[in-house]
C-alpha cells in the first residue's frame, strides 16, 4: 500500500517559532522579539501565509475526486429513473400507443419507451399436452392480474410436449406484438438473472405456432426476454396469416418443446397481454433520425407523443439544415398517427425529426452563445437527467451542429464540439477554445428529460391514469416501481468504487473461478468446487499442467443431475472470458455416490417418535446441497450424530455401505469418496430395540 503523505504538519505557532529561532543565525543584532516590534509582525503574516499554504495543499478538492475516479474507470451515477409494468385490460380494439405516451400516479408521470401495440385479445384457456396425458386451466373467471401456476411442458419437460394457450379473440397479423409472462423462480437455489449483455446458451428451443385456415403455422418471434420460460419477461411475436378459431370460438397459439435440458420443469405464474414497460420521466425534448436513400421526396411517421410540435432538419455537410414548412405536408394515418411527406435537397442522406413540448419551449432555447472562452449557463428545467441531455447549436451558418457531453475538457481539441453538464447545479460548460470550442449561436436543448429519482418508486395500483383516450379500459401496476435513485454523491462513488475493485472479473485462484461460476446467467448452481489436477483419478490429460478442474452441481430439485450440454456450453463460455491467458479449463460432472446404512438403535423410554427423529437427522447429515466434495464418509460422525440425539441410548451397531465409481476405503472402515464425488442416501435400515 502506497504511504499516506500529510503535507500540512506544522501549526502557525510552530512555524513562527521556527523563524524566531532562526534569527540569530541570520542576523544576530536583532534581539527584540516581542510582538511590538514591527518584524516580527511581517513573521507572523509570512507563517499565517505558509500555514494556509500548507492547508490547502494538503487538501483535495472534488475536481481532484472526480479525476482520480476517472482514473479508476468509475463516474458518479446521474439520478436513475424507476421502472414499472402497467397493465392496460379490457381494450375493445387494436390500436397503437406513441413513443412516450404519458401514464400517472397521482401527478408522477411515467412513460412507454416505444410504440406498443395494444391488442383485444386476451387469454382465456391454458392448455399441455404431454403424451396422452392433457391438463387444462380455464383464466375467463379469473380476476386481472391474478396469480396461477401451471406447467406448461408437464412435470417432466420432454422433446414433443406442447402448450397451448387460446384467446377470446384474434391476435393481430402482419404486426408485432407482445405477451408477458411470470415465471416461477421461489426455489431453494435461484436462477441467476439474464441480461442483454450476457451470452446466453438456451436452456430449451421453442417452436411458436398458430392456428390457421390452412393449419399449424410457425410464428416469428422477434424477440424472447423469457429466454424460452426461464425468468419474467415479454416474448415478442408476428404473425404472417389471419388466425382462425376452433369449433368452440378459441384461437389457439401453440409452444412445441424441441429441445429440453430444463433442470427444473418451467412454472408460470402469469400471462398478460397489453402490459407495458414504463419509466418515471417526462421527456421535455426529444429527437429521431432517419436515413433516406438520396430520393427527393420521403414519408416519415410520426410515432411520438410530441409530434404536434415538430421540426424537420436534413443533413448536409455535418451539419442540419431546417426544412420549410411549404416542403412539408402532414397526412393523418388510420392507426392514429400522421406521416410526414418532406421534400429534400439533393444527396440528403440522413433526416432528424426534433419533437419539444411547446411550454417549455423558452427554456429549451438555453442561451446564445457569443464565442467567447469558458461559456456557463444555467439550465432553468429542475430535475433534468445529466446523461439523456443533448445539445445542438445553431451557428452563423444557419446549420444546427450535434454539441457532444464529456466529462471534462482534458482530451477536447479545439475544434472539438464539447460540453460538460453539472447536474447538481444545472449549469452547462462550454471549453475555452483551446481544449474545447466556444459555442456562438443559438443553444438547443434537443433532448431534455425530467425524473423525479426514488419519489418514483411508487406502490402497487397506483399508476391509474393516462393521457391517451382509452374508453373502458383499467389500468394499473401490480408490482412495485423499482430501480428510482438519487444522484450519487462523490462519497457514495468512492464506496461502490471500493466494492468494485474487491470484486473480481477475472479469475486467477480457485476461489474466483468459484464466484465466477455461482453467478453464471441463467443457471442455478447448486455446489461448485476448484479441485486440483493431481488429485483427479483416471486418464493422464486431466494431469496437464496450468489446468483448473471445477466440479459443478446443477440445482435439480432432490434429483441426481450431472451438467447437460446447456451448462457446459454456458461455463465454458463464462469461465473463456475470464480466465487468464494460457490457462485451460475443464468442468466436471459430480460424481454421485449412494450409501446404505443398517444401525441397530437402542432408544430411551416414552420416546414414540424416535424413529422419525433418527430419520430426519440421517437425511439432513446426508443432504447433498450441503455436503462438500470428497468429503470421506466416516463411522465416527455418523455415529456421533446419531448418538447425540436424545431418545437415543446407545447405538449397538452400524454398517456403512457404499456404491459408485472411485470409492476406496480406509482402515477405519470409512468411505472415501473421489474429489468430484457427492453421496446420496440410498436406503436405510433401523433396528430399534428398547431401552433398559
Amino acid at each position: 500500500m502506497l504511504p499516506e503523505i500529510e503535507l500540512d504538519q506544522q501549526s502557525f505557532e510552530e512555524i513562527l517559532e521556527d523563524a524566531k529561532n532562526q534569527i540569530a543565525r541570520v542576523y544576530p543584532r536583532w534581539t527584540n522579539y516581542n510582538e511590538a516590534d514591527p518584524g516580527i509582525t511581517f513573521l507572523e503574516l509570512f507563517s499565517w501565509l505558509k500555514e494556509m499554504q500548507q492547508y490547502h495543499l494538503d487538501q483535495i478538492g472534488e475536481k481532484n475526486e472526480r479525476k482520480f475516479l476517472k482514473l479508476l474507470g468509475i463516474v458518479p451515477q446521474s439520478v436513475q429513473p424507476a421502472e414499472a409494468l402497467l397493465h392496460i385490460s379490457n381494450v375493445e380494439k387494436d390500436r397503437i400507443l406513441q413513443n412516450r405516451e404519458q401514464f400517472f400516479a397521482d401527478t408522477i408521470p411515467f412513460e412507454t419507451t416505444q410504440t406498443e401495440q395494444l391488442i383485444q385479445a386476451r387469454p382465456m384457456l391454458l392448455r399441455t399436452r404431454c403424451g396422452k396425458v392433457q391438463q387444462e386451466l380455464n383464466l375467463f373467471g379469473m380476476e386481472q392480474g391474478a396469480e396461477f401456476r401451471f406447467l406448461p411442458f408437464g412435470t417432466e419437460p420432454c422433446v414433443g410436449n406442447e402448450f397451448l394457450i387460446g384467446f377470446d379473440s384474434p391476435l393481430p397479423a402482419h404486426h408485432s406484438f407482445k405477451l408477458y409472462f411470470r415465471i416461477f423462480n421461489d426455489y431453494q437455489v435461484q436462477r441467476n438473472a439474464i441480461t442483454d449483455e450476457d451470452k446466453f446458451y438456451p436452456l430449451a428451443r421453442l417452436r411458436w405456432e398458430y392456428w390457421t385456415f390452412f393449419g399449424w403455422k410457425q410464428a416469428n418471434v422477434v424477440a424472447d426476454g423469457s429466454h424460452q420460460f426461464l425468468q419474467n419477461g415479454f416474448v415478442e411475436l408476428e404473425l404472417k396469416e389471419p388466425m382462425l378459431q376452433d369449433e368452440q370460438g378459441v384461437f389457439w397459439l401453440r409452444v412445441v418443446l424441441e429441445q429440453s435440458w430444463y433442470e427444473v420443469p418451467t412454472l408460470i405464474t402469469g400471462i398478460y397481454t397489453n402490459m407495458l414497460q414504463v419509466v418515471q420521466c417526462n421527456t421535455l425534448a426529444d429527437h429521431q433520425d432517419f436515413v433516406v436513400d438520396g430520393s427527393p421526396r420521403v414519408s416519415v411517421s410520426l410515432q411520438h407523443r410530441l409530434c404536434d410540435d415538430v421540426k424537420f432538419f436534413q443533413k448536409q455537410q455535418g451539419g442540419y439544415k431546417r426544412i420549410p414548412s411549404e416542403k412539408i405536408t402532414k397526412l393523418p394515418q388510420q392507426n392514429g398517427m400522421l406521416l410526414a411527406e418532406l421534400e429534400l435537397d439533393e444527396e440528403v442522406t440522413q433526416i432528424r425529426t426534433l419533437y419539444q413540448n411547446g411550454r417549455y419551449a423558452a427554456d429549451l432555447k438555453v442561451a446564445v452563445g457569443n464565442g467567447f472562452p469558458k461559456q456557463s449557463y444555467q439550465v432553468n428545467i429542475e430535475n433534468i437527467l445529466g446523461d439523456r441531455l443533448q445539445v445542438m447549436v445553431e451557428e452563423p451558418d444557419g446549420a444546427w451542429y450535434c454539441w457532444q457531453q464529456v466529462m471534462d475538457f482534458d482530451a477536447s481539441l479545439p475544434e472539438s464540439r464539447h460540453y460538460c453538464f453539472e447536474e447538481s447545479s444545472g449549469r452547462l460548460l462550454f471549453g475555452d477554445g483551446e481544449h474545447g470550442m466556444a459555442p456562438t449561436g443559438a443553444i438547443y436543448l434537443v433532448q431534455a428529460v425530467t425524473s423525479e429519482g426514488i419519489d418514483g418508486n411508487v406502490k402497487q395500483h397506483q399508476i391509474s391514469k393516462g393521457l391517451v383516450d382509452l374508453p373502458k379500459t383499467r389500468m394499473t401496476n401490480y408490482w412495485v416501481a423499482t430501480g428510482g435513485k438519487q444522484a450519487e454523491s462523490l462519497q457514495e462513488c468512492f464506496l461502490r468504487a471500493r466494492v468494485c475493485l474487491r470484486r473480481s472479473q477475472r479469475a486467477v485462484t480457485y476461489q474466483d473461478y468459484e464466484q465466477q461460476v455461482k453467478k453464471a446467467a441463467g443457471l442455478m448452481i447448486q455446489n461448485c468446487r476448484c479441485v486440483p489436477s493431481a488429485k483427479l483419478n483416471g486418464a493422464e490429460n486431466h494431469r496437464e499442467e496450468n489446468t483448473v478442474n471445477i466440479v459443478v452441481q446443477p440445482f435439480s430439485n432432490g434429483k441426481r443431475e450431472k451438467l447437460n450440454e446447456a451448462y457446459r456450453q454456458n461455463l465454458y463460455a463464462l469461465l473463456d472470458r475470464c480466465r487468464l491467458m494460457g490457462t485451460k479449463v475443464r468442468v466436471l460432472s459430480p460424481e454421485y455416490v449412494g450409501i446404505s446404512i443398517f444401525a441397530e438403535i437402542r432408544i430411551r423410554p416414552y420416546y414414540h417418535n424416535a424413529d422419525r427423529m433418527i430419520q430426519e437427522t440421517v437425511q439432513e447429515f446426508f443432504n447433498t446441497a450441503k455436503w462438500v466434495f470428497g468429503d470421506p464418509v466416516q463411522y465416527s460422525t455418523l455415529y456421533g450424530v446419531i448418538d447425540r440425539l436424545e431418545c437415543v441410548l446407545s447405538v449397538d451397531s452400524l454398517a456403512i455401505d457404499a456404491k459408485g465409481a472411485n470409492i476406496n476405503r480406509n482402515r477405519s472402515g470409512d468411505v472415501l469418496l473421489p474429489p468430484n464425488g457427492l453421496v446420496y442416501l440410498n436406503s436405510v435400515q433401523y433396528n430399534l430395540f428398547d431401552g433398559e
